[in-house]
């Protein structure tokens, strides 16, 4: 409580440098400032100190204790117990423990405390949007909102409880008084937008993620969600556009880099794709997705060499991953083609037959054929003077 003349007490001096300490995630320091004032006021029987014991509770959740957290929270209800502030903060930690049936007990105190308890309200709400009872979750928003009805983030849930019930138009009619009260969350027209797709209005979803242009700091996301509205409706000129504008802003979104490879694909600009595609690997070397699908279209485009190169690459640093057997395969077929096509060349032209039985991984390579090491070697132990005998059809193994 502050001096008549406004000053601010010491305690509160001291209670708003914890504070800042805990806005900048200097937790430790923030912890022991509050520690230190709740150890200095013990026997107050004000609650000047209650803020400390908030303040405390908020350092160990931020630390990822939620133990202790609700050890400091049950010593100060125990102090103040029926303060609805530290009863609902209670409710929100039992809820994060994943004890609902506490959360919601707590949070019923401190609406029994205090009847206009919208954090209290919240909670409720939330714990039984993850139980699944979303009626119940609806009823608490709508109370919530009656107490404030500017209260934006409740609107959001509200939106979430109709969407589970397939309530779809009443939840862009939330969403858009969200909107409304608060214009700078891109989020939420992102959401409002996804369910105008579901509803297949799609003309009000690009007005939506227009719109979103305007309210987000970050507008790579808008065009990503532009770029797939755009290649749902197969409109691939306005996707691509959209696509490369997000890429662009940000180049290590690799989600919208698949987006445009799938774009060129549509189009059949196969090394536009195989382009964004080895951009990603670059980005991330070790990823198996993308670098089997950069061998796949190296093979769809019938460049073998780099085909081979890309599979074998991904055997070696994913050995035991699901991609490693599907690259396996893709070069035991590479191989089988590949063998077919030396044998038929080697029936039909001697001056070839002669040149592979002298220097074979040379002609090889001067023919534009590659191999792996095991079909190498099983072309080396072939006789080429009859190789209508000797041609190869299961026995290249891998394993």
């Amino acid at each position: 409580m502050r001096h008549n003349s406004g000053t601010p007490t010491p305690l509160e001096k001291a209670l708003e440098q914890a504070r800042y300490l805990l806005a900048e995630r200097r937790y430790a320091e923030a912890q022991a400032e509050f520690e230190r004032l709740i150890a200095c006021h013990a026997r107050r029987r004000g609650a000047d100190v209650m803020p400390a014991y908030l303040g405390l509770a908020d350092c160990w959740m931020a630390l990822g204790s939620t133990e202790k957290a609700a050890s400091v929270l049950r010593r100060a209800a125990r102090r103040w117990p029926r303060n609805a502030a530290i009863l609902s903060h209670l409710a929100r930690v039992c809820a994060e423990k994943g004890d609902p049936r506490t959360a919601l007990l707590h949070a019923r105190r401190a609406l029994k405390a205090n009847p206009h308890c919208t954090d209290a309200l919240r909670v409720m709400a939330e714990v039984h949007m993850r139980q699944g009872k979303h009626a119940e979750a609806i009823a608490d928003c709508l109370e919530a909102l009656r107490i404030n009805p500017q209260w934006d983030l409740m609107h959001d849930t509200l939106a979430a409880a109709l969407v589970a019930q397939n309530r779809l138009e009443e939840a862009i009619t939330v969403l858009h008084t969200a909107c409304d009260l608060d214009p700078r969350n891109p989020m939420r027209y992102l959401r409002l937008a996804d369910l105008y797709c579901r509803l297949e209005k799609w003309e009000q979803a690009e007005k939506t993620l227009r719109a979103a242009l305007n309210a987000s700091d970050d507008p790579a996301r808008i065009h990503h969600a532009l770029a797939e509205l755009y290649y749902s409706l197969r409109h691939y000129s306005h996707a691509l556009e959209e696509g490369r504008r997000a890429l662009a802003l940000n180049p290590r979104n690799l989600a919208v880099g698949d987006l445009l490879a799938s774009i060129y694909l549509q189009q059949g600009d196969i090394d536009a794709a195989i382009e964004v595609i080895a951009h990603a690997v670059r980005l991330m070397p070790l990823d198996p997705v993308n670098r089997f699908k950069l061998a796949a279209l190296y093979h769809q485009k019938g460049d073998i060499a780099r085909a081979v190169q890309e599979y074998q690459r991904l055997v070696e640093l994913h050995p035991q991953e699901v991609w490693a057997r599907d690259a396996w395969e893709a070069l035991q077929a590479l191989d089988r083609y590949q063998l077919h096509q030396i044998f038929t060349l080697a029936t039909d032209n001697f001056v070839f037959r002669v040149k592979l039985k002298r220097e074979m991984e040379s002609t090889l390579k001067e023919y534009g054929f590659h191999l792996t090491e095991n079909a190498l070697q099983m072309l080396e132990n072939m006789d080429f003077d009859d190789p209508f005998d000797r041609e190869p059809h299961d026995e290249v193994r891998y394993h």
